[in-house]
């Protein structure tokens, strides 16, 4: 049990020392892309999960534009 609770601590800390570094990364280096490290497999949950949401508010946008436009009623 106790190995196990250190695992979960050093897993965590590890974690918390990774959104430390990106938050001062971003706020230091204008250039800096969270997503750059491809190894990290938080980080490449990160990035799918925010082009998901990107996509899906681009075809929102898409569609509330298609219903406000008379002229695309009935294409897509």
């Amino acid at each position: 049990m106790c190995k196990e609770q250190n695992h979960n601590l050093e897993v965590t800390d590890v974690s918390d020392l990774r959104k430390w570094e990106r938050a001062i990364l971003a706020e230091n280096d204008p250039r800096y892309d969270p997503d750059d490290d491809s190894s990290d497999e938080e980080a490449i949950l990160q990035r799918k999960l925010r082009a998901e949401r990107k996509a899906a508010q681009a075809a929102a946008e898409a569609e509330a534009r298609a219903a406000a436009d008379p002229k695309l009623k009935g294409k897509k």
